[in-house]
């Protein structure tokens, strides 16, 4: 009896000792990870800078005036279609996955072993760094195979027009910021040019 005794206190020791473990290597990692976030209260009280608009006795806009021409709007007043186009250029598998796409990366893997890559790395985003985001809104005449037209306009969404590196169709391996901007400014000419009928 004094061996089972002694068999079942040595079993709650170990399980107390690898609890107590377990919980202080969680609260170190989430420490860890959350030491470098910025306070969510900065986001709770966001006061981004707006349009002052002048209007008539009747309601009419007559002016507006900013240093930057925004409008601030409640995540409700945004419609469905345009979040969704935005999550399916950047992450189609956004409400399936807990913040990492593990079935995604793997497939990255695949695929670049498949290319003939050797030496494969998988890294979590830098904190303090810059990067961008190539080809998820690809630039082509096919609807099957782009999702925005040779001007920048969305094939299934008329009055939306993406402007920045993820129209890219292929990249090189430097900063990409100049042929962000010479895209810009493309897409700002072919708009100018097609005002009668942007939306068609």
């Amino acid at each position: 009896m004094k061996i089972l005794l002694r068999f079942f206190g040595f079993l709650f020791a170990a399980g107390t000792i690898v609890f107590i473990a377990g919980v202080t290597a969680a609260a170190g990692l989430l420490w860890h990870y959350s030491k470098d976030l910025p306070d969510y209260s900065q986001l709770q009280n966001y006061e981004p800078p707006v349009m002052t608009r002048v209007q008539a006795a009747d309601g009419s806009l007559v002016a507006e005036y900013a240093n930057e021409r925004r409008l601030y709007l409640p995540i409700q007043a945004i419609p469905k279609l345009v979040t969704n186009a935005f999550i399916a250029a950047e992450d189609k598998s956004f409400y399936q996955h807990p913040g990492v796409d593990a079935y995604g990366i793997a497939r990255a893997r695949e695929f670049l072993t498949a290319a003939g890559a050797t030496d494969i790395c998988v890294n979590k985003p830098i904190l303090y760094g810059g990067w961008h985001l190539l080809g998820t809104a690809r630039m082509g005449t096919d609807p099957a195979r782009s999702v925005v037209n040779e001007w920048g306009r969305a094939h299934d969404v008329k009055n939306l027009f993406i402007v920045d590196g993820s129209v890219f169709v292929t990249s090189g391996g430097v900063n990409p910021t100049s042929t962000i901007q010479a895209i810009a400014l493309y897409v700002a000419d072919q708009m100018k040019q097609r005002l009668a009928n942007l939306f068609d």
